[in-house]
């Protein structure tokens, strides 16, 4: 029986400059597996600032590293070219300081040394969850937004029905501070501001007039003492 050898890094410590020390740990650190087989390889760091995630792998024929696969924040993941042409790799972010890379039918080429990297954006990234939903009709539902930046302290929610303009539905200008806009009623509309990077939109007693693209938006407001 042939088996194939998979390594990866278990501990790396990175510093970077304007989001202080990443701490990176991965499992396992090695494995053996069989051909045809399939792998997963875990990814988990401690900087919540740090939203990106690549994934890389560096074979015995290449010294170069390889661009497997990337990730932008959590569920928002991209399997890179050419590794994208297959269903053979998966990559999970089921949080921003967890990833996961899977690898099916494992061949001899697949033998190799796989890691991967975080960084911290520059700019302000906005993360909506989930992206899709389908729902009955009188049910409710909640689309969750994050953000980055802890400078960014408003936060507004919109509809657009039909590609036609954007109906402000939410707006909050810090922790715990949240209007509800007119014509939106608070008896079905609510929003939520746990901190100042999460906010949360609720809608009760759906309705077909309800289908719409909602998207949140944030901006940098001054700081008052």
């Amino acid at each position: 029986m042939e088996f194939l050898f998979v390594t990866l890094l278990l501990l790396l410590t990175i510093i970077y400059p304007s989001s202080g020390v990443v701490n990176i740990v991965q499992e396992p650190k090695m494995s053996f597996v069989n051909l045809n087989s399939s792998v997963t390889l875990k990814c988990d760091h401690d900087n919540t600032d740090h939203y990106r995630m690549s994934w890389y792998r560096q074979t015995g024929e290449k010294q170069d590293l390889e661009l497997l696969a990337f990730s932008m924040g959590q569920n928002n993941v991209n399997i890179e070219p050419p590794f994208d042409k297959t269903d053979k790799y998966k990559f999970t972010r089921p949080e921003v300081k967890k990833g996961m890379l899977q690898i099916e039918n494992m061949e001899a080429k697949d033998s190799a040394i796989y890691f991967c990297a975080t960084k911290p954006l520059s700019g302000l990234f906005i993360t909506q969850t989930p992206t899709l939903l389908i729902k009955e009709l009188g049910e409710s539902v909640k689309v969750g937004c994050e953000h980055n930046d802890s400078t960014y302290y408003y936060i507004y929610w919109y509809r657009q029905r039909s590609l036609g303009a954007m109906d402000l539905i939410a707006t909050s200008v810090g922790k715990g501070s949240v209007q509800i806009v007119l014509p939106f009623n608070e008896s079905k509309y609510s929003m939520t501001r746990p901190d100042v990077k999460r906010s949360v939109l609720q809608i009760e007693k759906l309705e077909s007039e309800d289908s719409a693209v909602y998207f949140c938006a944030s901006s940098r407001a001054p700081c008052v003492s």
